[in-house]
């Protein structure tokens, strides 16, 4: 798991895949302001939610 998302008793890793994706998606919402947080999911998997920020309303 990427440093510095937040975790919500996430099981194991997965057994296949280099495990880069998550880092991938982490930095690009940092990028832009934004944040991940992972969550346990009914039945079972996991939740990803990013929240990103509108950007100004130049009305």
């Amino acid at each position: 798991m990427a440093a510095g998302v937040e975790r919500a008793g996430l099981r194991a890793q997965e057994q296949f895949g280099a495990g880069i994706g998550l880092g991938i998606v982490q930095r690009l919402v940092e990028a832009h302001g934004g944040t991940i947080i992972v969550e346990n999911a009914p039945g079972g998997g996991a939740v990803f939610t990013v929240r990103l920020q509108a950007p100004p309303d130049d009305r």
